[in-house]
């Protein structure tokens, strides 16, 4: 599966790793759990 970023979302995540890890560490848990989901296979 690709993941697609949009250009601001990109920048925010960049900034996360660089100011605020305990969010860094959610998105990052959100889309490991959204790429185990079964939604998105066909």
């Amino acid at each position: 599966m690709n993941k697609l970023w949009h250009d601001t979302a990109w920048d925010d995540y960049i900034d996360w790793q660089l100011k605020d890890r305990k969010t860094l560490r959610r998105i990052n848990a959100l889309n490991e759990d959204a790429l185990t989901l079964d939604i998105f296979q066909d």
